[in-house]
């Protein structure tokens, strides 16, 4: 009889290593990127999320941070327009978004571009062409920071277009990124799903290298 260990591949550890490494690479899977946040790959939160709750099954943030964003957010409005505008706390959460890694990179001047999706932030968040102003948030006013003061502007007079809003808005624990917006390879709003296929090929490339390396 052919015992199981007939069939294994005597390879030095640094060659299943790079070939675990080539094969997420090869096939861009979540679990292969690494979070802003938190410096860790993408995972299901230990201890629920309670305000970025669209990336509850996979995220990029711990509940600390998640707690962060949800003050810092909030930090805008007055008590009556919390909850009015759910798109611009999408944008604010994009830190916690599993595909923040895939949709970030370093541009010709060093500095780090996260890629957001024009259709969503023009029709949810901005609510108009991305090169006009909006009068969206007039009614309820914003409270930003400028030169570490606090400041009650109305946006409609203060930014020119979504460019500007969005270099001076960035997503929470990302105010050192550049903006850019792209038509599709980008973040949008909406809720996380779960691409099984690509959870059972990551499952079946991990036992296949059990049963011939280790």
């Amino acid at each position: 009889m052919i015992s199981k260990n007939s069939f294994k591949i005597n390879l030095p550890l640094r060659n299943i290593l790079a070939i675990t490494i080539a094969l997420c690479t090869l096939l861009d899977f979540i679990n292969c990127q690494t979070c802003q946040l938190t410096g860790l790959a993408p995972t299901a939160p230990n201890i629920p999320l309670q305000y970025c709750t669209m990336y509850q099954n996979n995220a990029c943030c711990n509940s600390l941070q998640d707690q962060q964003i949800k003050s810092l957010t909030q930090a805008y409005f007055s008590s009556r327009c919390q909850g009015r505008y759910p798109s611009l706390k999408q944008y604010f959460c994009f830190g916690c978004s599993p595909d923040q890694p895939k949709n970030t990179y370093t541009n010709a001047q060093g500095k780090q571009v996260l890629k957001v999706c024009s259709d969503f932030f023009s029709s949810k968040v901005w609510g108009g062409p991305l090169d006009q102003k909006t009068v969206k948030y007039d009614p309820c006013g914003l409270q930003i920071s400028v030169n570490n003061q606090q400041q009650i502007i109305t946006p409609s007079i203060q930014y020119t277009s979504a460019t500007d809003f969005a270099n001076k808005n960035q997503p929470i624990f990302l105010s050192d990124f550049v903006i850019e917006f792209d038509d599709k390879n980008c973040l949008k709003g909406g809720i996380m799903k779960i691409n099984w296929l690509s959870s059972f090929a990551l499952l079946a490339i991990y036992f296949l290298v059990s049963i011939l390396f280790i």
